[in-house]
C-alpha cells in the first residue's frame, strides 16, 4: 500500500499558480526602462562625441547635427540590444523598471529565471518596428518569440 502511494505521488504534477504582471505594470516597466536606458545611451553617445573624432565623423557625416542615418539607427539598435541583454542576463530577468514594479521575466509558464539566450531574443525583438504596440496585447511579441512571460514577484 505504501509503495502504491509513493508511486502515485511521483506522477502527480502540481499545477503551478502564476501571477502574471498587469498591463499597467508592464507599461510602467517600459517607460522606466526606456527613460533610463535611453539616458545611459545618450550619455555614451555624448562621451564618444566629445572624445573621439572618428565617432563624431560617423554621427555627423552630413556636416550638420546628429541625423537619423542608417549608421545611427544601426548603432542605436545594437547598443539597445546589448544593454537589455546584459541587464536581463545578469539579473536573470530583471530590469530597473521590473525591480520598481515588483515584476520579473521568467521562462514560459514556469518561475525559472530566463537564460542569456532568452534575454538576447527578448532584446532583439524589442527593435522590431511597432513592437512596443504589441504591449497592448496580452502577450507582447518579445515575450511570445522568446517564450517568456512577466510575472509579479511581490
Amino acid at each position: 500500500m505504501l509503495q502504491e502511494e509513493q508511486e502515485q505521488s511521483i506522477f502527480e504534477v502540481e499545477e503551478l499558480q502564476i501571477d502574471y504582471a498587469t498591463s499597467g505594470q508592464r507599461f510602467l516597466n517600459f517607460i522606466i526602462d526606456l527613460i533610463l536606458i535611453r539616458s545611459a545611451l545618450a550619455g555614451i553617445f555624448h562621451f564618444m562625441d566629445m572624445h573621439f573624432e572618428l565617432f563624431r565623423s560617423v554621427l555627423y557625416f552630413d556636416g550638420g547635427g546628429m541625423t537619423f542615418n542608417p549608421v545611427n539607427i544601426t548603432l542605436d539598435s545594437l547598443l539597445l540590444i546589448v544593454a537589455y541583454t546584459v541587464i536581463e542576463g545578469v539579473t536573470k530577468g530583471y530590469t530597473i523598471g521590473k525591480l520598481i514594479t515588483g515584476t520579473r521575466a521568467v521562462q514560459n509558464n514556469t518561475t525559472r529565471p530566463i537564460t542569456w539566450k532568452d534575454a538576447f531574443v527578448r532584446s532583439v525583438c524589442r527593435i522590431i518596428p511597432f513592437e512596443p504596440l504589441s504591449g497592448l496585447m496580452a502577450y507582447p511579441w518579445h515575450d511570445r518569440l522568446s517564450k517568456t512571460i512577466v510575472i509579479k514577484t511581490r
